[in-house]
């Protein structure tokens, strides 16, 4: 449906771009700003698979009085796990 509209959007000029809109607003009942972005925005191929996810912190924002309590712990398992290696001198400063 959208990719159709999409197509005479993206090649018609100012006022049948206009009118397109007009026309997919009544139809589909999208605020006119939604549908611009939508009709404006190329298709994505669909995904399979879990969606990417921002890499959390191991402290998860935690506030530094507590932070300073909980250093050890994480430290411990990176090195276990081997994505951290530190001196000797830096651990005994932790």
């Amino acid at each position: 449906m959208v990719d159709a509209v999409r197509e005479r959007y993206v090649r018609g000029g100012r006022a049948e771009k206009a009118h397109i809109l007009v026309e997919f607003v009544f139809r589909y009942g999208f605020y006119r700003k939604q549908a611009m972005r939508l009709l404006r925005k190329s298709p994505s191929p669909s995904r399979s698979g879990p969606e990417a996810r921002s890499p959390h912190l191991a402290s998860d924002r935690i506030c530094g009085k507590r932070l300073k309590a909980l250093v050890p712990i994480p430290v411990e398992a990176m090195e276990r796990h081997g994505h951290l290696h530190l001196t000797v001198e830096i651990r005994t400063g932790l």
